[in-house]
């Protein structure tokens, strides 16, 4: 376990979590927005445990009542433009959203990135039709910084948040 609030804890994603995770990632509305092979996921797992050495990634999101992964959220060193920056993404299982756990993982990150990191600043950066991301991003305080359109013409926005008016 890295981080835990007050009904969720994240830690970290192992080979056992392989089938929950290629549901998750191949099922609607993933952060990746793509479909993901057993050899891609495995892949992007084990990039994951890489990272995890270094206090980023992307984590599980598992609920304290039961134990159950119900998604995954995390720190990572991402592009936008031509500025590298450091962005929480975050994603519940659609049977488990509505609940507030998105804003609660989503938050834990930014305070994980404050506190034990000490970035100065944490970016998210969501797809302008993605509108339960964009609440979350709202709602622990994050405020619109840029659009940009990738290759394709879809426009993704670019939400910070400071250290100093963290939540």
């Amino acid at each position: 376990m890295i981080w835990e609030t007050p009904r969720l804890y994240l830690r970290e994603l192992t080979e056992a979590d392989l089938p929950q995770l290629l549901e998750m990632m191949n099922g609607q509305r993933n952060f990746y927005e793509r479909r993901f092979s057993q050899a891609e996921l495995q892949n992007w797992l084990t990039r994951q445990q890489q990272r995890y050495r270094q206090n980023f990634g992307i984590w599980g999101v598992c609920r304290k009542t039961d134990d159950a992964l119900i998604g995954q959220a995390g720190l990572t060193f991402q592009r936008f433009g031509r500025r590298m920056l450091w962005e929480i993404g975050y994603g519940i299982t659609p049977s488990q959203r509505k609940n507030g756990y998105a804003k609660e993982s989503a938050a834990a990150w930014v305070q994980f990135a404050f506190s034990v990191r000490k970035e100065p600043v944490v970016y998210a950066v969501i797809a302008s039709d993605n509108y339960p991301s964009l609440s979350v991003a709202k709602a622990i305080g994050m405020a619109q910084e840029a659009e940009t359109l990738d290759r394709m013409g879809k426009s993704y926005l670019l939400f910070s948040i400071h250290r100093s008016k963290s939540i």
